[in-house]
């Protein structure tokens, strides 16, 4: 070891210098989304305008909160971390993800609803609608004939009506007496 002078020291507890450094800690100084080329998730809430208070932030990897649009949810929280001894950045961050349904759609009078897949019911997923014997579909739009789950919501109107004659189907051969 040698002391501040350049001389040798190899006395045990003997200090050789000692300074005093004015350390910045890292930190986030732009919040999420405007750095150059780095872009916001889709289905930010606002545009991602709420974010301005995440700057400037210490790089100590707190979290940060990813609002989404109605029917959709974070994937996770920004995060920001230190990348050197003296800057930090938002890293991985995360998404705006479709809302699932959270069961399967409702019954349809005088149908079978039969869905993709019965334990789970994902964004997009379909359940078709048959109808029982006696009935018929309301219209021939798909949405009169499925079930479909759109951001955490079903939509459709499937309906199952009554096949219900108005007037007596006509007899070959047969006449009318008494005309």
């Amino acid at each position: 070891c040698v002391d501040g002078e350049g001389a040798p020291r190899s006395n045990q507890w003997y200090t050789l210098t000692s300074a005093q450094e004015d350390c910045t800690c890292p930190s986030c100084t732009d919040p999420p989304g405007s750095g150059l080329g780095v872009t916001l998730p889709a289905f930010v809430l606002d545009g991602g305008a709420y974010m301005e208070s995440y700057a400037p932030v210490a790089g100590a990897g707190e979290e940060y909160p990813l609002r989404c649009e109605t029917g959709y949810t974070p994937s996770g929280d920004f995060q920001c971390s230190a990348v050197t001894l003296h800057r930090a950045e938002f890293q991985d961050f995360p998404t705006c993800l479709p809302n699932n349904c959270t069961g399967p759609p409702p019954a349809v009078p005088n149908g079978v609803v039969k869905c993709q897949d019965s334990t789970q019911w994902l964004n997009g997923h379909v359940c078709a609608v048959t109808c029982d014997a006696s009935h018929f579909h309301s219209g021939l739009a798909e949405a009169d004939r499925e079930w479909r789950c759109v951001l955490g919501e079903y939509q459709g109107k499937p309906a199952c009506v009554s096949r219900v004659c108005t007037e007596e189907p006509p007899v070959r051969g047969a006449g009318v007496e008494g005309a």
